[in-house]
């Protein structure tokens, strides 16, 4: 599996939030800290595309030690502040890591002279940003004083549920703009072993 494969792996751990309880404890069946490690694992093997990859390993280790706080935050019935804030940090953590890998392509794209995706591949790091941001956001208010003072009283499931589809379908359209980049690289380098073989 190549190393930006396993970056992509990655992302797909982070995109799913499947929970479960059992009894006192929630177990996440696909947990963010295995995503965030192939991230990490990966952008080693990246680092000689961009420097920005160096990056990426870095915010990928805190927001993994972030997510396991997180899990045992929860499990302990930590306050809403503490799980509040442990929230708000992965996420600006995550949103950097997923800059810093956006960034790194980018730079490898242009190296490679691969240019149709460049903008697709920023547009969609921007729109999944914003929608984790917005997510976070969600989590960090009090929803029943926020729709009581809009006049919309009783639709906080509604928002939550509508936030997070919304924001699965940006997650899953950053994910694939990145798996077309990686066949775009994968057939260029195919192309350039081929006429060296040929030569």
């Amino acid at each position: 599996m190549s190393d930006f494969l396993k970056m992509i792996v990655g992302f797909l751990f982070l995109v799913f939030n499947i929970q479960v309880k059992l009894g006192k404890f929630t177990l996440d069946i696909i947990p963010d800290f295995i995503g965030y490690g192939l991230i990490f694992w990966a952008g080693k093997g990246l680092i000689e595309w961009s420097p920005c990859f160096k990056k990426t390993r870095k915010h990928a280790v805190i927001a993994l030690v972030i997510s396991v706080c997180r899990i045992v935050a929860q499990n302990i019935n930590a306050g809403f502040t503490v799980q509040g804030t442990l929230l708000g940090i992965e996420t600006i953590a995550y949103i950097y890591l997923s800059y810093y890998v956006m960034e790194g392509l980018y730079v490898k794209n242009k190296t490679e002279k691969i240019y149709e995706l460049n903008s697709q591949l920023r547009g969609s790091w921007i729109a999944m940003a914003i929608s984790r941001f917005v997510y976070c956001f969600l989590g960090l208010t009090d929803l029943e004083s926020l729709t009581a003072e809009m006049g919309i009283e009783g639709m906080e499931s509604m928002i939550l549920v509508v936030v997070s589809a919304v924001a699965f379908v940006i997650e899953a359209f950053f994910l694939l703009t990145l798996n077309q980049n990686r066949m775009l690289l994968e057939e260029k380098d195919k192309v350039g072993q081929k006429s060296r073989k040929e030569v």
